[in-house]
């Protein structure tokens, strides 16, 4: 049994095409109707703000498997495999387990550490895919990943990341406070209490703004969440009111659509506010329609313009990275070494 894995992520290709691929992958439960019945193969889909990837695994060329399965996706979003060349990595055997614990350890993300990489990992291992008789690639591919995040949770432990603990999270609310003065004036409004909305929620409660909202599309778990932290729980229907009430709007949900458009009432709220509005928009597909930039007084951050920021930080993760990483060996079963 082999490993491959082909993915795209925000170094070599832009967020508008990274947008357009995650909305085609959809539910990862739809990989098996990517997958050769007449393989035995699995697969497991792995998507984040920053990346795309597919890791397959089977007896034979399981790199064909992979780019069967991103082909598909790629044609889902109107995109040739033309269009790809030069936009993807592909690896395989050991080559592809190393990249899989450094993707888990945070060492690939936009800002190296991140630590909730690694839940996103063990969260798509759940969503392993396989043919009919694929069940041991899919223990062999399962294997491999539960590896790889204990592998890289010791990598964790040994650099003690602690700069980057927060990751984009942490990035978008040091950004705030160098931006606005008066911090402990301020109203400043979360959109999303997932792993990321958490992180950022966690953060602002340690900074302390004047005013801390929390909205969430299941309103029991954003109440949940604000309560822990010491946040005004909203219900997420309000969530256009937030371009009247906030001064800063860090928006972090897995909707598929605009969390909010720019609609003509959104707009007027826009035109009429008279001070300024940080935007923050840390989901891809993006949470934030990026018309809102254009208007006077509006900064709008996406995933992207993020990830610039990050680059002026390297000097205080550049130690991070430099430590010795993962020993391959003590990952890989025999079979992929």
């Amino acid at each position: 049994m082999e490993l491959a894995v082909v993915g795209c992520n925000h170094r070599i290709a832009a967020l508008v095409l990274r947008e357009r691929l995650m909305l085609a992958a959809g539910d990862p439960q739809t990989l098996i109707s990517c997958l050769d019945r007449d393989s035995s193969s699995a697969a497991m889909l792995l998507t984040t703000c920053n990346r795309i990837e597919i890791y397959a695994a089977a007896a034979r060329q399981p790199g064909e498997v992979a780019d069967v399965v991103m082909g598909t996706i790629a044609s889902g979003a109107g995109l040739c495999s033309t269009e790809l060349m030069g936009l993807t990595y592909r690896y395989a055997g050991d080559q592809a387990v190393e990249h899989l614990v450094r993707v888990s350890a945070g060492l690939e993300s936009m800002v190296p550490g991140d630590p909730g990489i690694l839940e996103q990992v063990r969260r798509s291992a759940c969503q392993i895919q396989s043919t009919p008789g694929g069940e041991v690639a899919a223990g062999f591919l399962a294997d491999v990943v539960n590896r790889a995040c204990d592998e890289a949770g010791r990598i964790r432990r040994l650099t003690n990341r602690v700069e980057s603990a927060g990751g984009l999270g942490s990035l978008a609310v040091l950004l705030a406070r160098r931006k606005l003065s008066r911090w402990s004036q301020r109203t400043v409004a979360v959109i999303g209490a997932g792993t990321v909305g958490k992180t950022v929620v966690e953060h602002l409660a340690a900074d302390r703004p004047g005013c801390l909202l929390l909205t969430n599309r299941s309103h029991r778990h954003g109440v949940r969440l604000a309560r822990r932290f010491g946040a005004t729980p909203l219900r997420f229907a309000q969530r256009a009111g937030l371009l009247t009430q906030a001064d800063v709007i860090i928006s972090c949900t897995g909707s598929p659509e605009r969390v909010l458009p720019a609609d003509p009432c959104s707009q007027q709220i826009i035109a009429g506010r008279g001070r300024p509005l940080l935007m923050f928009d840390l989901a891809v597909p993006r949470d934030i329609d990026p018309d809102f930039a254009a208007h006077d007084g509006v900064t709008l951050y996406n995933i992207d313009d993020m990830f610039y920021e990050s680059i002026a930080s390297v000097g205080k993760t550049q130690r991070l990275v430099g430590h010795p990483e993962s020993d391959v060996a003590s990952v890989a079963p025999a079979s992929c070494r």
